[in-house]
């Protein structure tokens, strides 16, 4: 029956480290104990199967949903770092198992003491050994939940800064196109324009015009793409496009707070904390802010 049990808790931990990276499951989705990638789900399972388990099957779906970008924090936040939560995992699921142990320990010496007699050496027979027993339960507790609790402590104030982008509403794209000659939204099936009543056929000299139209947004088009690239949590192109931008446009604070963001999600601390000092210094607020809890 324990090895079965063994059998069970490690086959049920590596198909949560696999499923989570299925899912995009990564540190700075969510807040607080919750906010582990996939190895910290695995060893929280291994660990503490019967809370980390159930609880990651209640949470696999939301996990999911800010993965894919479908739910977006709305503001910033700060994120303990991953020692800090693994630490506070540790100390938390040894300190319940230690406590559910000896419980048991100490309910099973219970009902061996109703079976004794009335004799003295019994007893105390029967007492010394629940006060090993007893002993060895908080003996293992000290030396597991004792340097996890240290950790914790001296850690807390490491914390990782964790830029989300702002959620904005989304609608489906309707079925529509722009028209080649007046720039018009109109019916993707239509055959001419009902605003300048032009004949919509492949007139190479309508693209031509509309060339000159496209290149002219091309600089908007690069920070659009980021944005949206952000939104699809594709960061490293995120921030290819974002640069792209910031290249012929180097005072748009926006654009650099936004690769900030990009950076943070790759962990890459110094190119986020420059970027986060210029846009701050150009007068973006929420830079300002970012700055205050690093």
């Amino acid at each position: 029956m324990d090895s079965l049990m063994v059998l069970v808790v490690v086959a049920s931990a590596i198909w949560v480290y696999f499923d989570a990276k299925s899912i995009g499951a990564e540190r700075g989705l969510s807040n607080g104990f919750l906010n582990m990638g996939p190895i910290g789900w695995a060893m929280c399972v291994a660990i503490l199967w019967i809370i980390c388990f159930p609880l990651y099957l209640f949470k696999r779906s939301d996990i999911k949903a800010l993965a894919s970008g479908d739910r977006i924090p709305d503001h910033n936040t700060t994120k303990p770092s991953a020692i800090n939560t693994a630490a506070k995992a540790v100390g938390i699921g040894w300190s319940l198992f230690c406590f559910a142990g000896a419980a048991f320990g100490i309910a099973e010496i219970s009902k061996v003491a109703d079976t004794l007699g009335n004799s003295d050496f019994e007893m105390a027979g029967a007492t010394i050994g629940a006060g090993i027993g007893l002993g060895v339960w908080i003996i293992a507790w000290i030396v597991i939940a004792g340097p996890a609790t240290i950790v914790f402590l001296f850690t807390r104030k490491q914390q990782i800064v964790t830029m989300v982008q702002e959620k904005h509403q989304t609608t489906k794209k309707p079925n529509t196109k722009h028209c080649p000659f007046c720039a018009e939204t109109i019916l993707k099936e239509a055959i001419f324009c009902r605003f300048c009543k032009q004949s919509l056929t492949n007139d190479e000299s309508a693209k031509d015009r509309n060339s000159e139209r496209t290149a002219t947004n091309k600089q908007t088009d690069w920070l659009n793409k980021g944005k949206r690239l952000l939104q699809e949590n594709r960061n490293n192109e995120a921030i290819a496009a974002l640069s792209q931008h910031i290249e012929t446009n180097q005072t748009d604070s926006t654009a650099i707070y936004l690769r900030a963001i990009g950076y943070s999600r790759m962990k890459d601390k110094k190119n986020m904390t420059i970027d986060l000092k210029e846009s701050a210094r150009l007068g973006n607020v929420k830079a300002k802010q970012a700055l205050k809890k690093i």
